[in-house]
């Protein structure tokens, strides 16, 4: 038996911070994915909820800035409302005044705040189309945390992989 999914999309809908955001609700609102109201108020604004011919929920979170730029303030109602879903997404901006100019965007399963893994790493993989200079940071942290850093393509046999032969 298929168990049914929940979503989540924080979507930083303020015009005055972006267009993106704002035009992505638009999108939404247009196609009628924010009909119902999800009986949820985040950061004071109202949730809506989408739920699909296969009994999926879609949650979609209207924010005045960028979740990211102010987890501590958020996360607290993250958890309290989103914490039972299997994936969560954000949509800021990617250009104009507000636009961050250096944007690295990761995502974790880690706590946030402290930017720990539970259990910690086994290693580090990363995509062979990273920039050079990136690619010598993340050769660092992985001598800082003495663990080995894989091209993404060693994914393809992980069982190959030599962490995975001490398991």
């Amino acid at each position: 038996m298929i168990k049914n999914k929940k979503a989540v999309y924080f979507i930083c809908n303020n015009r005055l911070w972006g267009h993106v955001g704002a035009h992505v609700w638009d999108i939404l609102q247009e196609e009628g994915y924010l009909k119902e109201k999800g009986e949820i108020t985040f950061a004071g604004e109202e949730v809506m909820k989408y739920t699909d011919q296969n009994n999926n929920i879609f949650y979609f979170v209207p924010t005045k800035t960028a979740v990211c730029l102010d987890y501590a303030r958020f996360l607290p109602e993250m958890n309290q409302y989103f914490s039972g879903c299997d994936i969560s997404g954000m949509v800021t901006w990617n250009e104009g005044p507000h636009a961050p100019s250096n944007l690295l965007t990761v995502h974790s399963l880690g706590d946030v705040k402290s930017g720990a893994y539970e259990g910690g790493i086994e290693a580090i993989v990363h995509h062979d189309k990273l920039k050079g200079c990136y690619k010598e940071m993340v050769r660092k942290l992985g001598e800082k945390y003495q663990v080995p850093v894989y091209s993404h393509k060693k994914l393809r046999d992980p069982q190959e992989m030599e962490f995975r032969k001490k398991i």
